[in-house]
């Protein structure tokens, strides 16, 4: 957390940790997700260079598209707002640099997002389709059956950030 602070983040709440299989074409380790919560006083594009300048101090370089990767921040929503779904049909688009789509285009499918996500902000609601949180895990089976099926499970102890 206190990497998210740096960068102007406050009042941050974080989840569990969950770890995931990894998706996709190349094969790699496991995932760990969890998804923060908090306020940020500057614009969601300041935002995203503050958390792509995170990674890239983390490691992270150019690589193969959803391939291994040492860190990964996305901005899952921002205060609510829709940005740039007027072309966007909610899928994430081929290579280059896309436009800041908010709420994130692919929340929706990804039970390693919407899972963390309960435990920091159970009322939260689909900026685009008004979906609740609950209903949209309900499209995914559940979070029990989420669990059951070990797409994502939880993991005792929290990173340092």
């Amino acid at each position: 957390m206190h990497m998210l602070a740096c960068i102007g983040l406050s009042d941050i709440d974080v989840s569990q940790i969950y770890r995931t299989r990894a998706q996709g074409a190349v094969r790699q380790p496991p995932f760990f997700n969890m998804v923060a919560v908090g306020q940020y006083n500057d614009t969601a594009r300041q935002l995203l260079r503050s958390l792509k300048s995170l990674e890239r101090r983390a490691g992270r370089r150019v690589g193969v598209r959803n391939g291994p990767r040492p860190l990964d921040l996305d901005i899952l929503d921002y205060r609510g707002r829709a940005l740039n779904w007027q072309h966007c049909d909610g899928r994430s688009k081929g290579k280059g640099r896309a436009p800041l789509v908010l709420p994130h285009p692919e929340i929706s499918r990804r039970a390693f997002v919407l899972v963390p996500l309960l435990d920091v902000w159970p009322d939260w609601r689909h900026p685009v389709s008004g979906e609740r949180l609950s209903r949209l895990l309900a499209k995914l089976g559940g979070v029990n059956a989420i669990m059951l099926r070990r797409e994502i499970f939880p993991i005792d102890s929290a990173p340092i950030l």
